[in-house]
This record gives structure tokens, C-alpha cells and sequence, in this order.
């Protein structure tokens, strides 16, 4: 098995933290990089490779805080 890679990207000030673990087709779990990274087996994680990356509502805000729309489905996507 591949040795699990962390790291962070910025996206419109937002420190997001990511993980990736495991091999073989990816697959994208958007959360808490540290919650859902615990809640998917080993065995699971030898047939597939999760890239956990924190939403932006579980990363420390920018500052100035943005507002609201910052939030907002269409702004995240």
C-alpha cells in the first residue's frame, strides 16, 4: 500500500487539509479531512484511493471573515 500524503491547498483564502490513502481508483470524500479519514476500513482502502479534503465550513476562515456567500453551494462547487 502507498504511504498516506498530507498535505493543504488555499482556495479563496480557506486552508483546506487533505489526505490520501490507500490504492487503485479514486475517490473524493469532501468533509473533515481528520473524521471521515478514520471511518473507512484498511480493507476498503486496498481496493480504492480516498482523497479526504476538508469543506470549507470545517477550515479556518480567512480574515477579514468572508460572508455568507462565501458558503454558499455554487460558490464551493
Amino acid at each position: 500500500m502507498i504511504a498516506n500524503r498530507v498535505g493543504a491547498i488555499e482556495i479563496d483564502g480557506f486552508h483546506l487539509n487533505y489526505s490520501i490513502e490507500g490504492d487503485g481508483q479514486p475517490v473524493l470524500v469532501v468533509g473533515s479531512m481528520l473524521y471521515y479519514a478514520r471511518t473507512f476500513s484498511a480493507e476498503i482502502k486496498e481496493k480504492f484511493q480516498f482523497i479526504f479534503i476538508d469543506h470549507r465550513g470545517f477550515a479556518q476562515a480567512p480574515q477579514p471573515a468572508p460572508g455568507k456567500e462565501a458558503y454558499e453551494l455554487d460558490r464551493i462547487l
